[in-house]
């Protein structure tokens, strides 16, 4: 039924009123769609199809022994038996590398451990008289310090300026408890546990290729989400379908964005998960279900990013479907042509 109310009187001292008829100056946003625009073709008709060729080349990649995701990696090495031994050993084992000359046996190699990475000895948290050995140097007020957080208080002295005997150490720092705490000569301060149990090197470079391949698929969906955003035509009554295809698509694209976050996310608690199986395995080293956790854990990884990489399939081959399919409604969604009803293919 039409209305004869009377029409409010426009209150010309607004300043939104007219707000976008003066638009003789530089355009950001007509400069961006352009630029979107480019980008958005480069994806559409190079980017993701070569993607689709790189992973099916990738995933033909199990059968090769050379590669992270060769299968056959499932029956070896710490996918079936981690390794855990003293830092000590370690030390001896180890071929020449981040920690130091060999000498002469075998154990232990170099590539177990990322560059600039170092086993932690405990003559190198420890001193003989029960002072800190501590890398960071000295405070201002030139007492020794540990990260910041610990300071132990020289309580009686010698000319060096180290404890004779037992000492005090008071707890500072962010919330922590502050008190004294006895240090006994030649005794650590605070629990340590010094075993060494190496990273599994196939599963973390497994990860580093299949998040690679996330983080350009975050980007690329990204880019296109932008694009889209800025194509959406005048909201009006009637003929909108185009419009209702460039959302959906605008879903689509946020799903592949979401999916993204998930492996990248997945990848970080592949560590988590190993660092509290470990720690509690070498508290109690003869509980055999620890190892045997650690595997089923790392195994279990494997096939999920294993199974992210045929993901990434099904993601770029169903948004090209999609946007090839729904091509004339995307970039014309006001037409009137055939294209501008119908359902999304």
């Amino acid at each position: 039924m039409p209305s004869f109310a009377k029409l409010a009187a426009v209150d010309a001292s607004n300043p939104l009123i007219g707000l976008w008829k003066d638009q003789s100056g530089p355009s950001p946003l007509k400069d961006l769609l352009t630029d979107r625009r480019t980008r958005a073709a480069q994806i559409l008709s190079a980017d993701m199809p070569s993607k689709l060729t790189h992973i099916r080349a990738l995933i033909a990649a199990e059968s090769d022994p050379s590669s992270a995701l060769w299968v056959g990696h499932l029956e070896s090495g710490d996918f079936t038996l981690p390794r855990m031994m003293q830092p000590d050993h370690l030390y001896r084992l180890l071929a020449p590398g981040p920690l130091g000359p060999a000498d002469g046996e075998s154990g232990l190699k170099g590539e177990d451990l990322e560059p600039g990475e170092k086993v932690v000895l405990p003559s190198q948290i420890t001193r003989a008289d029960g002072g800190l050995e501590l890398e960071q140097g000295l405070d201002d007020d030139g007492d020794e310090h540990l990260a910041g957080v610990a300071r132990l208080s020289m309580g009686k002295a010698n000319g060096n300026g180290h404890l004779n005997g037992a000492g005090n150490r008071k707890v500072t720092g962010n919330g922590g408890v502050e008190g004294t705490m006895p240090v006994e000569k030649g005794v650590r301060v605070g629990p340590h546990w010094f075993e060494v149990v190496p990273r599994n090197k196939v599963q973390t470079d497994l990860a580093k290729l299949v998040v690679k391949e996330h983080e350009d698929l975050h980007a690329m969906v990204q880019d296109l989400r932008v694009w889209l955003e800025l194509e959406i035509p005048l909201i009006e009554d009637g003929n909108s379908f185009g419009a209702e295809v460039q959302n959906h698509l605008i879903k689509e694209l946020l799903t592949a964005y979401q999916k993204s976050n998930s492996y990248i996310n997945a990848s970080r608690q592949h560590h988590t998960d190993r660092i509290k199986l470990i720690t509690d395995w070498v508290k109690y080293p003869n509980v055999m279900d620890y190892p045997a956790a650690i595997t089923s854990s790392d195994r279990f990884d494997n096939f999920i990013s294993r199974s992210y990489l045929r993901s990434l399939l099904m993601i770029y081959g169903g948004l090209l479907t999609r946007f090839q399919r729904n091509w004339e409604k995307v970039i014309n969604p006001k037409g009137t042509g055939g294209g501008s009803s119908g359902g999304v293919y």
